[in-house]
């Protein structure tokens, strides 16, 4: 079910939050393509280790979102990194 699915996807969020590769990750409104339905920022050292992180989420698996990987550039000190 939709119901379950989306608790996967969350629970898929909150272990890559716990394990410190994902900083930050929330749903998007009033987006010009309603196909963009969220941003996760992830920590990690390649696009391809994003993207394969991104489909590792059971969402994904199951084809209720899709992965686009870009890079993010801002300047160093703008996002705060616990620890």
């Amino acid at each position: 079910t939709a119901e379950r699915l989306q608790g996967q996807h969350l629970g898929h969020l909150a272990a890559m939050k716990d394990s410190g590769l994902l900083m930050v990750a929330g749903p998007l409104d009033d987006q010009p393509d309603e196909s963009w339905r969220g941003i996760c920022l992830y920590r990690v050292g390649s696009l391809a280790e994003a993207r394969r992180l991104a489909e590792l989420d059971p969402a994904v698996g199951a084809a209720r979102f899709r992965v686009d990987v870009m890079n993010f550039y801002t300047e160093k000190g703008a996002i705060c990194f616990p620890g």
